[in-house]
């Protein structure tokens, strides 16, 4: 196997293990991918997301810092960037790598929110409602709301489905798998 193989083989690994709730040895996984392919930007960027979501921004800034380095293109991670930066107090920093994403990036929505979010956080009240509602007029909250009564309908005929043909069939004691 090569070595992109490889460490492909290991990113799908990590994620495997993310989805298992096994967040520790996800990581443990993911750090052994940078000793050996320090360029593996997908790595760097989700060692730099499990590192923020356990409340380690400083490290979270430098696998997420890294990444963006590596790939100024890479959206996702400056905008997991900006919010580690905003996590560690460091609100002027925030603000300028997230409107620069903004700026590239000006139909998305969630760079808007986060940005909104630094900046109120920073105390620029006007500007941060500013990108609340550039948010809003990107990904209209109104039209996901509007949305949430057809997919409960949805979602409540499909339960009952399942339910009136679990109950009206006994299930085999041969089919239970003990």
């Amino acid at each position: 196997m090569s070595e992109r193989g490889s460490t492909k083989d290991a990113f799908a690994n990590a994620l495997s293990l993310l989805g298992g709730q096994r967040a520790d040895l996800a990581e443990r996984q993911l750090r052994e991918i940078p000793d050996e392919h320090p360029d593996e930007v997908n790595s760097l960027r989700l060692l730099g997301v499990l590192r923020l979501a356990a409340g380690d921004a400083e490290a979270a800034i430098d696998h997420l810092g890294r990444a963006v380095a590596l790939v100024p293109g890479f959206h996702q991670a400056a905008l997991d960037l900006g919010r580690a930066c905003r996590a560690n107090g460091r609100l002027n920093e925030a603000v300028a790598l997230l409107r620069k994403l903004c700026e590239s990036q000006p139909k998305s929505s969630n760079a808007w929110q986060t940005l909104g979010d630094a900046l109120i956080e920073r105390g620029d009240f006007d500007t941060g409602r500013g990108a609340f509602r550039r948010a809003a007029r990107l990904e209209p909250p109104a039209q996901r709301i509007g949305e949430a009564p057809e997919h409960l309908r949805r979602n409540r005929r499909q339960c009952a489905g399942r339910s009136s043909a679990m109950s009206s069939r006994p299930i085999p004691i041969t089919s239970v798998p003990w």
